[in-house]
């Protein structure tokens, strides 16, 4: 087993393009299901991913660890057909900007075994891993993970996207306001985003906006 520290070295960059194809969109907000999506977990595959952390990491997690998201790829040298999981101590809280929490980890497995182990910054606790995708083209998949903010009754939901080719995993791009909900804003313009999520030319991932109508 392999565990290495995410570093936040990278450029923050939200991307976006001219209107992309349907068929090229990977994730899409403005689809409620997919929005909405939680996974649920046997009982057996928890078991599994347990008895695959260190001692270390299931100190820190606690016994009530949570799954929130796996994708299927390639995440290592050489390897096929793995699975990673999102794993925290308890659901993110949309209303705490400042969490005071573990550090999520993201575990790959091959066959049921543990292959690797990366820690990411605590500053941030995540709603769910949405899928995975090689941005690059460099054969194993980067992760995206979602992370929201409600105030005032407005909810902001961002995507984190993680490369985990090299030595320590690292963030490769964030792409903000991937959904803006302000209708329930008390105060201000009542408004409604939602973004496609699509592979760009550059190696990179880009966020396209639409506004849509608040429910009526």
């Amino acid at each position: 087993m392999k565990l290495v520290f995410a570093v936040f070295a990278t450029a923050v960059l939200g991307g976006v393009s001219a209107a992309v194809a349907q068929d090229d969109i990977l994730f899409d907000y403005r689809d409620p299901d997919f929005r909405m999506g939680q996974a649920f977990y046997a009982a057996s595959e928890r078991q599994t991913i347990a008895a695959g952390m260190d001692g270390e990491i299931a100190s820190e997690l606690g016994p009530e660890f949570v799954v929130v998201g796996d994708a299927e790829g390639s995440f290592t040298d050489g390897a096929t057909g793995q699975k990673i999981y999102l794993l925290q101590s308890q659901p993110a809280v949309a209303l705490e900007p400042f969490p005071d929490e573990p550090a999520p980890v993201l575990a790959v497995f091959s066959d049921d075994a543990v292959s690797a182990t990366y820690r990411l910054p605590k500053e941030v606790q995540y709603q769910r891993l949405i899928g995975a995708t090689d941005v690059n083209g460099d054969g194993i998949a980067e992760v995206l993970l979602e992370a929201s903010f409600m105030n005032m009754g407005q909810i902001v939901s961002s995507v984190d996207v993680f490369d985990l080719s090299g030595a320590e995993p690292k963030l490769l791009q964030t792409l903000p306001e991937v959904y803006a909900d302000a209708c329930e804003n008390p105060a201000g313009e009542q408004s409604l985003t939602a973004s496609t999520i699509s592979l760009g030319p550059d190696g990179l991932l880009v966020a396209e906006s639409q506004t849509l109508d608040c429910p009526s």
